[in-house]
């Protein structure tokens, strides 16, 4: 009975915790957080210090499955994180947000005998954060695979490519701003055109109004000159 009342207790010391730190806001510098943090709220665009609060009361290698999560389900990090303060598994956690687990731990990254049954925590953390430093730092899941064997920790990988090969930051930043302009050049085309299109059905409704009023002209005149006749 103790027992229970040391972890209720303790589990509500967290909560309390957590959500005073969201609610003083996620402002400040990025001066002294770790590079992992940093990759993580660039990655998924959330605050940094939103990242920092939540590794106080979420182990580093779970923060990306919380945003990953989060993403997914469409509900906030700190309403999954609080899931995950209550003990609760990542595979039920995929549940009760209502995901199917095998959809979103089902593609290109997954093993097949994983399919067979429930993933396992730390299945779960390595399947998304192998998937979140791939695509981060585009590089193949082999590479990062080999890293682990080796036995380094996601955070020494994400290191080792956010120092060692800004380069890859520096394509990804073009490249979306290259998307960006493209988007915004189709925007711009499209609303030529709906211009373009606009000026020229005035300009034919003017011309189809002049040429009515001379065939009308014409008619009166002809009709005039019949009476004079």
């Amino acid at each position: 009975m103790k027992k229970i009342i040391s972890i209720a207790f303790l589990t509500t010391a967290l909560y309390t915790s957590l959500a005073a730190d969201f609610s003083f806001g996620v402002s400040g510098s990025d001066e002294g957080v770790n590079s992992f943090s940093l990759s993580i709220g660039d990655y998924y665009r959330v605050p940094v210090r939103e990242v920092v609060y939540l590794e106080r009361s979420i182990p580093q290698d779970d923060l990306s499955v919380v945003y990953y999560l989060a993403n997914q389900s469409r509900h906030s990090a700190r309403y999954v994180s609080e899931l995950r303060l209550r003990g609760q598994s990542w595979w039920d956690i995929s549940l009760r947000l209502g995901l199917d687990p095998y959809v979103v731990y089902g593609d290109s990254y997954s093993r097949p005998h994983h399919k067979k049954g429930r993933w396992h925590d730390d299945q779960i953390v390595d399947f998304v954060n192998t998937r979140f430093i791939t695509n981060y730092h585009r590089i193949s899941r082999d590479e990062v695979l080999s890293r682990r064997h080796n036995g380094e920790h996601f955070r020494q990988i994400d290191k080792h490519y956010r120092y060692q090969k800004p380069q890859h930051h520096e394509e990804r930043y073009v490249e979306r701003g290259s998307r960006n302009d493209k988007y915004s050049d189709k925007r711009n085309d499209q609303r030529n055109d709906k211009y373009s299109d606009k000026r020229n059905d005035q300009r034919n409704s003017k011309s189809n109004d002049k040429r009515s009023d001379n065939s009308k002209n014409k008619e009166n005149s002809k009709s005039h000159g019949r009476e004079g006749n």
